[in-house]
Parts: structure tokens; sequence; C-alpha cells
């Protein structure tokens, strides 16, 4: 006949209430005898997947398992004990539980707990042979539709505990029949509230009540394991058990230990430092915390390595931090923190670091805001480890001889140093550290280029500039002349030429610098407009005879001429005649050109030619050197006169005037 796993528990449970017999079966398939059961020849051949194994059930009807006894418990009779079952499926031997040993393996755990509900996990078919022998009378069947069936109304979770607190892992039973107890890692701990040997262990609460929680106090390393609550099988009720939940004990760990406790070390060079933190469990976070940097990771990080101790459950974790000091390190202090579970607050260890660098240098300039014709002290200050130190002064880059003092004077500084760089150099025995400081010199306006005028052909733009140096930079305007009227501002001014454009400007360079103002600087330019040369010269020029003769050519042109040329009465003049000379004037917009005739007689005075040319055009005028005539009284006018009238270069009324000629004439 074939039963269901559920109708084995039923089985179980009715086979359960024949308790009070004695004694153990040792063997597999031998046949119970008739004072044990109600009938002859029971057979349990329970089938674990592949694998068929043959229990045989004591006189009281369930068999001792340490899921429900402890492995020291004894037998519920004489002590017989169970040898060994022998595998079907392999044929193998494996050991089983007897008194004093260790528990089953696991794979005959399940297979050995007869009542318990795990078997429902592991059972395929149950084969009974006359499995309803006289005086039975169904009995075996019927317990499990007892409404007293026992069951957990509480059960145990997984917890956390510190080394020396209290637990309690709650275990309450409801219509509890059979008999309670404990398991930690699979070993029974007893069914007495006491529980005799374990001092620290003890179920509280009230039977009544079916409480039976599990108190230990205090907790202690050893106590870190798997617990299971779990009811025996009675009077045709199944036993019971909850799942198996761990119990972790936190250990917090020693105070961290640092090493070196105080660290030399030089700036810039990579360092070392170890923490070390033992004995807890679990394994305790490290973290380091620079004093003086507190939210700037340090260097290259941590490296952290773990090694078991000897119980093989605290561990000892060390951290080997590797960073590069800075000059701020020193007399500074790195910290260790140890955070863990089972602690309220961080472990701390710390290190103080002494570290050496070489010099950090500042330039100060006296007075902040220099001007021209200043003179300017410079101060050189230092902070370094160790605090020896030696200057030495440069000025652009140029070493300032026999000045090695913090302190440089510079007499009358001038426009030509501003922007110069001065630079003050310190060295220790660690090494050396130079800093740089440009002069900064306030001074007026200049032009670095002369204004020029701009000329073009009408309707064409010309660019007019206004090359100023200062410090601070000037502010300019353009101004036309005639007006005061502001046409523009910057460096440069843009002029399409025209009728109304031509003519004179300037540029109006100032300077104001809060409590400093230089004096403006102002430069003219013209717009000229682009055409054939002008001469402007007077068309008659005087001369004496035996004395050297000028004429003079003046032009305006724009752009300036190309050539110029002198005749007399259509012949060109000899500029190789050592008689003759030409020289040459720029003039602003033109050019002015005179020729000298040295030792002039009367051949030499009368018509000449002056020819300008530029790449617009020719201007050709007839210029007359007339001969210079002495001044003589003329009788029958009032004061004096010059004959001939149209040689005459002033007409005199005053006496004075009168008598100045008169001496004049009398030579």
């Amino acid at each position: 006949m074939l039963l269901t796993a559920q109708c084995l528990l039923c089985l179980v449970g009715g086979l359960s209430s024949a308790a009070g017999r004695d004694g153990w079966v040792a063997d597999q398939e031998t046949q119970l005898g008739s004072d044990s059961w109600p009938g002859k020849g029971w057979t349990q051949v329970v089938e674990l997947q592949d694998t068929r194994h043959a229990k045989k059930w004591n006189k009281l009807g369930k068999l001792s398992s340490p899921e429900v006894f402890g492995n020291e418990e004894e037998s519920p009779s004489n002590g017989d004990k169970v040898n060994r079952v022998k595998d079907k499926a392999g044929g193998s031997d494996v050991n089983q539980i007897s008194k004093g040993t260790k528990a089953l393996p696991e794979k005959d755990k399940d297979i050995a707990t007869g009542g318990i509900d795990r078997v429902e996990n592991t059972l395929t078919t149950v084969a009974v042979k006359d499995i309803l022998g006289p005086g039975m009378g169904g009995s075996a069947v019927q317990g499990i539709a007892d409404n007293r069936v026992q069951k957990f109304a509480t059960e145990p979770a997984p917890q956390t505990a510190v080394v020396g607190s209290i637990v309690v892992l709650p275990c309450r039973v409801v219509n509890k029949v059979g008999q309670l107890q404990w398991t930690k890692d699979g070993f029974g701990l007893g069914t007495e509230r006491s529980l005799f040997g374990f001092s620290r262990y003890s179920m509280i609460g009230a039977d009544d009540e079916g409480d039976f929680s599990l108190r230990i106090q205090p907790v202690l390393l050893e106590d870190d394991g798997f617990f299971q609550c779990q009811v025996s099988a009675s009077d045709g009720v199944p036993g019971i058990r909850t799942k198996t939940v761990h119990l972790q004990v936190y250990v917090p760990p020693d105070p961290p230990v640092i090493r070196p406790k105080v660290l030399d070390s030089t700036a810039g060079l990579l360092t070392t430092i170890e923490c070390t933190s033992k004995g807890g469990k679990p394994p305790p976070e490290i973290l380091w915390v620079d004093e003086r940097h507190p939210r700037e990771p340090l260097g290259l990080g941590a490296e952290t390595t773990m090694k078991q101790m000897s119980d093989n459950k605290r561990v000892i974790v060390t951290s080997k931090l590797s960073f590069t000091p800075r000059r701020t390190h020193d007399n500074a202090t790195i910290s260790c923190l140890t955070t863990h579970q089972a602690l309220t607050s961080p472990l701390s260890s710390s290190v103080r670091l002494r570290i050496r660098y070489a010099p950090e240098v500042q330039v100060a300039v006296t007075p902040e805001r220099l001007v021209e014709a200043d003179d300017a002290r410079l101060s050189c200050s230092a902070v370094a480890n160790p605090p020896k130190l030696t200057y030495r002064w440069y000025h652009n880059r140029m070493v300032v001889e026999n000045q090695t003092s913090p302190t440089l004077l510079l007499h009358k500084i001038s426009r030509a140093m501003h922007q110069d760089t001065i630079s003050c150099e310190v060295s220790n025995e660690v090494g050396t550290s130079k800093k740089t400081q440009s002069l900064l010199v306030r001074f007026g306006p200049v032009f670095k280029s002369v204004p020029q005028d701009a000329a073009a052909e009408m309707q064409n733009e010309v660019l007019l500039k206004c090359d100023v140096e200062s410090n601070p930079p000037p502010s300019i305007v353009w101004l036309q002349d005639g007006s005061e009227k502001v046409i523009g501002t910057g460096p440069e001014l843009r002029v399409v030429v025209g009728p109304s454009t031509t003519g004179s400007y300037r540029c109006v360079a100032s300077v104001r610098d809060r409590d400093l103002q230089f004096p403006d600087l102002v430069g003219r330019m013209r717009v000229l407009v682009k055409g054939p040369p002008t001469i402007v010269s007077a068309g008659e020029q005087l001369g004496t005879p035996g004395g050297t003769v000028t004429l003079e050519c003046n032009t305006v042109s724009v752009p300036s001429p190309i050539k110029v040329t002198w005749t007399y009465k259509g012949r060109a003049i000899d500029i190789e005649d050592p008689r003759y000379e030409v020289r040459e004037q720029q003039r602003d917009g033109g050019l002015k050109t005179i020729l000298v005739i040295h030792d002039a007689d009367q051949t030499d005075f009368g018509d000449y030619n002056c020819s300008v040319v530029n790449e617009y055009g020719v201007a050709r005028k007839l210029i007359r050197l007339n001969e210079e005539k002495r001044c003589a009284a003329v009788a029958g006018h009032r004061g004096w006169r010059c004959t001939p009238v149209h040689h005459c270069r002033r007409h005199f009324t005053s006496a004075l005037q009168q008598e100045k000629l008169q001496r004049e004439s009398a030579r």
C-alpha cells in the first residue's frame, strides 16, 4: 500500500502514542516484536530522491534525534545504541549516532526525525506492510485530526548582539504536548528551563502561556551560531520545529594602533603610515582624517588587508596610507578612525607630522602704488623648515651684485622700469625657491610716435592716429579745430575727406588715477586732399647785386612733389655750377625749395620759372628777381618816400622813420 508524505505524518503521530517501551532496534529490516506494536511484520522504507533508506522505530514509536534531544541525551530506555544504518542505494556504511558521540551526518538528519514537519520535504513514497494490525483500530491515522495540534505562535528571527549584552530569542507554542528544547548548531541544550550546564542560558516565560524564549546573558563570542526551537511529538500529535536562525555576535575591536607615532618626512616625498585594528567581528572599517585638510582625499588612498585570528572569528585589519605631505602638514596630525557596528563612537589614534620643506617666498613693494621718480623698497619674506636661509636678488633675470639681505632699494625709478621684474631667491638645506614681482610704475601720457597728417582723394577715408603710452592707460578724445565738440574717442579716428572735413584736428589724452592726475597731452594733425601741387610763393622777389640772392618756391602738395626744377630765361639752371645751390625744406603738406645764387651780378636779375611735379600733376610759376634799390628823399613831399615807387619796401610817415631813412640814404 502506498501513502503520501502527509499520510506518513499521521502514521508517525499515531506510532508515537506507544510510549513507555524500552530499547532501540540496532539492525535494519528486523521485525518488531509483538509486544512493541499491535501487529507484526513492520518495515518502514523511506525513498529519498534516488536513494532508499530503511529505519526501524524504537519501542517508543520514534527515533531519538539530536534535533529533538541533545547529543548528550540518553536513549529513552536502557541505553542501547543505534550502531549504523546501511545505505541501500550505495551499499556504504554510514556511521549513526550513539551515546556521547557527534550528531548524524547531514544527509541522515532529516530521515532520523520521525514525526517532525521537515520530513514532508524529503519523503517521496512510503510502503507499509500490514499497517492496520490487531488493536490499532485506525487510531494512528485519526491522531492528526485532533484540534489540539501544537504550533508556534512566535518564532525566533535572526539577530545580532554585542558581546556583554543580553539577547532573547523568542519561542511561544500553542497546544504544546511534547517536550520543548533549543538547539545550537544542531546540538540540544536540554528540556529544563534552567538548562543545566549552560549557566548563561535559560528558557524564560510561563508554561501556561507556552513561552519558552531563550535568554542569553551575557552574550559571549562563543554564542555566535545557529539556533532552533523544537517540540517533540507526543500523544498522537506530531513534533514541530522553527526555522534555524543565526545569532550573530559582534565584538568591538581594540583601539587602533598607528605607526609611527611621530613622522619625520620631507614635503613632496611619498610617505606611508600604518594603522592596525585588532579583535573586531565583523571586520571594522578604518578611515583616515587629515586635520589640516579634512575635505581633501589623502594622496593615493589606503590599502587594507585582513588576517584571521586564532579563534577564526575575529580579525586583524591593517590599513596602509600612502600620501605626499605638504608644507601645511608640518606640526599637524593625521588620525586613524575605526568604526564598527559594536561601537557607539569611532576609536582613533593619531600621528604627529614633522615636515621639512624648502622656503616659500613672498615679495612686497613699498609704496604699493609707485609713481615715476619714487624710491622703491622691496622686502623678501620666507617660511621654511629648517629656518636657516640665504638670499639673492635678480633684476630682469640678472643678479643684483652685493645684495644678500631680505631688502632691496631702488632709487628714482623711471617709466622705463615699468613692468620690470624683480626676483628674490631664498635657499635652505632642503631646496631653493624664487618669487618674482613685476614693478608697476605710474606715469603720465607721452607719444609713442609723432602724430602724422593724413591725406586722401575726395570722398575717401583717412585714419588719424594718436599713439599714446601711459600707466594707467589714457582716455583719448578727438576734436576738430574751431569746435569743442567731441567727434571721437580712442587712439584712432576715421574721417571721410570732404570740404567740411579737411583741416586740422587734435587728440587729447588724459590720465586720472584716484589721487593722482597727470597733465593732458595734446596732439595735432591735419586731413589733406590729394591733388596736383600748388605754388604759393610771391611772384616778385628782391635781391642785391654783389651778394647772395635767394629765390623761394613754396609748394602745397599732397602727396609730396616728385621733382622741382628751376629755369632762367628758358634755360635750366645748372646745379653743377658752384654759383647755384638748391635747398629743400619739408613743410606740413608741402615743400619749400630755395634757389641760392652766390655773387649775383646784374645778369642774374630777371624772370625765373619754378616747376613742381607730383603724381597728380604739374605746377609752374614765374618768379621775377628784381634789384633792390636804396630809398632817397623826394622834395615837395611830406615825409620820406622811396623812389622808384614800385621798388619801395615801405612808406614811412613818422619823423623817426624819416630820420632812419635819411641815415640809410646817406650811406
